[in-house]
């Protein structure tokens, strides 16, 4: 092979390696950088969480990287039920003031109508007991706040039976497998009234910290998980503004609040042909609060956040920002011919989405903590370029 030739094929590789180093190198930079970015942006997501999980015992599960789409939360029905029966003496009292009051059957997960099963699997000994004692407070509690002329709609809900973490692909992203239990309120709020006394006893229940003590082998806490919601921020102005909704006293916690656009808890209303869809939660509450069609909701899915844990109340959110396409006159119009907008809320408000502006937000405002936290994380993620046109 002479000389010439060996140049020839010489410069040929050179040539060709360095096309190729061209076409890869710009894209493992980026991929550096933003990863970079995004361990900056854990870090700094990791310690609001923890300054709220001091001052107000909500905070961060799991955080998406930068986000979780629907695909990533899949949810099944379990085929369990867990059901406290009202006690029969008050069934009389309800009916006058209620005549529509539901009342169900008892049941556990394992089909007995005692509660052994969950006594064993929560490691909570006296369980039995207290289940007893708190059915008869929560039916006097019903029974004054109808007396009030307030309201209990004792419909079913859906518990967490289980919930896993998974990490898919290369990048192991994560995602999360849901199954789900049915239940009512009673018994939701039995349960809630029976955590208020475990953790005023210091019980190791209200120290749960991470995903994996929710529902793991050594204690098994399902029975308490209230439920599921999917939480969202309308953003508006491409990202350069959100929206918040003041929330009514009508609603659970009975206070006027500054809170997130939509709040929609998973219930057995989002059931399509292939089981529960968390995809159908998500539209009915961007329906039934702000009157954003489906096909909107199509055409801009939203882009979930963080999963954060009220340990106060034993509950879990989704947390997401939804790109509204259009201005805040378009979108409060819209709100105000929303199905539930009179009970739900009070009013909406369009913040400037700035460290600045949102800070004097919380500081003039009273706001529930949950979205306090999330205006917060928000912040940090535009602040460090991951809120849009992000994968």
């Amino acid at each position: 092979m002479n000389e010439t030739l060996l140049g020839i094929l010489n410069n040929a590789f050179w040539t060709a390696l360095g096309t190729l180093l061209g076409l890869i190198l710009p894209e493992f930079l980026k991929s550096r950088k933003k990863k970079r970015i995004n361990d900056h942006v854990v870090k700094l997501i990791d310690s609001a969480s923890n300054k709220s999980k001091v001052t107000t015992d909500i905070f961060v599960l799991e955080s998406g990287d930068p986000f979780f789409c629907f695909e990533d939360i899949k949810i099944k029905d379990s085929d369990k039920e867990l059901i406290i029966s009202i006690p029969e003496e008050y069934h009389s009292e309800l009916l006058l003031l209620k005549d529509d009051f539901e009342f169900r059957d008892q049941i556990s997960f394992d089909g007995s109508k005692t509660f052994n099963d969950i006594s064993e699997s929560t490691k909570i000994e006296n369980l039995s007991i207290l289940i007893e004692k708190h059915k008869h407070i929560v039916s006097k509690n019903i029974i004054n706040k109808l007396k009030a002329n307030g309201n209990f709609f004792n419909g079913e809900t859906l518990g967490i039976f289980r919930l896993r973490r998974d990490r898919l692909g290369v990048k192991e992203k994560s995602s999360f497998k849901v199954q789900t239990y049915r239940s009512d309120y009673f018994t939701q709020r039995i349960f809630a009234s029976i955590y208020q006394e475990l953790k005023s006893a210091g019980h190791k229940i209200s120290k749960v910290h991470k995903l994996e003590e929710l529902t793991s082998a050594n204690a098994d806490y399902s029975p308490f998980i209230g439920g599921i919601a999917a939480t969202t921020l309308v953003l508006l102005n491409k990202g350069e503004s959100v929206v918040v909704a003041e929330r009514s006293e009508f609603i659970k916690t009975g206070l006027r609040r500054w809170h997130y656009t939509m709040d929609e808890g998973f219930s057995q209303t989002d059931y399509d042909d292939f089981g529960p869809s968390f995809v159908k939660c998500f539209n009915r509450g961007l329906f039934s609060e702000l009157n954003i069609t489906e096909e909107i909701a199509a055409s801009f899915p939203p882009k979930f956040m963080d999963l954060i844990f009220y340990r106060n109340v034993f509950e879990l959110e989704f947390t997401s920002i939804f790109e509204y396409p259009y201005t805040f006159d378009n979108f409060r119009k819209n709100y105000e011919l929303a199905p539930d907008n009179k009970f739900e809320t009070h009013n909406v408000k369009e913040i400037k989405l700035d460290q600045e502006s949102v800070k004097k937000f919380i500081e003039e405002n009273e706001l529930m903590e949950g979205c306090k936290l999330s205006l917060q994380l928000l912040v940090i993620r535009k602040e460090n370029g991951l809120l849009l046109n992000e994968d």
